[in-house]
């Protein structure tokens, strides 16, 4: 039986592994690495001997193979791993200034309340108080006047009574009057004779006030209790 020759070359990595086969069968000798002898030796090799050598070698590259796409899966797994945490950073980064905005927004509110709300507290007493203070002065009718002078024994009531129907000036105030100084008498009758009305600022309530030794205390509580009567 004739012998069939194959020609085969084998090209190793720095490991020693194979990484590339070619072969050619026919009547040749076989080149194969010197491992840096610095020779490379020639032989016959047939396809019996070639049989246990060649299984390997295939075993070997689709090894190869199969570590590369292998590694080519996980640097793919690792691309998608890294964009899929970059995007989870982003949607955090983003979630986080939302949160800050709608916390800013929040406080601006918060603090545009309170200004608003001690705005109207303070209108609210504003009015409060222009409600409760007592009135810059207080008027009250002659009869009210008289009838107050008269309860409290400055005047006798029927003083009282006749300076209402007929505008008599009751004695004390008339004795009173004339301590005045003679420009400010014959206006202060006037007033006492003719006016309806009395008011509690008025020039002459001060005179009266001062002629009877009242404070502006006391004067200002007889006129709350004459608007009373």
């Amino acid at each position: 039986m004739p012998r069939r020759h194959v020609t085969l070359v084998l090209d190793l990595d720095e490991a020693g592994n194979p990484i590339e086969i070619n072969r050619g069968w026919q009547e040749d000798e076989v080149s194969l690495p010197t491992g840096g002898l610095g020779m490379t030796p020639r032989v016959n090799v047939d396809e019996a001997s070639l049989a246990g050598v060649l299984p390997d070698s295939a075993a070997h590259v689709s090894q190869i193979a199969k570590l590369n796409i292998d590694l080519e899966a996980a640097n793919a797994a690792k691309v998608a791993a890294d964009i899929a945490k970059t995007a989870a950073e982003q949607d955090r980064d983003e979630k986080v200034e939302t949160a800050e905005r709608d916390r800013d927004g929040k406080v601006m509110q918060a603090q545009a309340d309170v200004i608003e709300r001690d705005a109207t507290i303070a209108q609210l007493q504003a009015s409060l108080a222009a409600l409760t203070a007592p009135p810059a002065y207080i008027t009250i009718s002659d009869r009210q006047f008289f009838q107050a002078l008269a309860l409290n024994d400055l005047i006798t009531q029927e003083e009282a009574e006749a300076a209402v129907a007929t505008g008599t000036i009751p004695a004390a105030m008339a004795a009173l009057v004339n301590h005045l100084p003679i420009e400010q008498q014959f206006p202060a009758r006037m007033l006492l004779k003719g006016e309806t009305a009395f008011r509690s600022d008025h020039p002459l309530t001060m005179v009266l006030a001062g002629l009877y030794s009242w404070t502006p205390e006391q004067m200002i509580s007889l006129f709350e209790a004459a608007s009373r009567l």
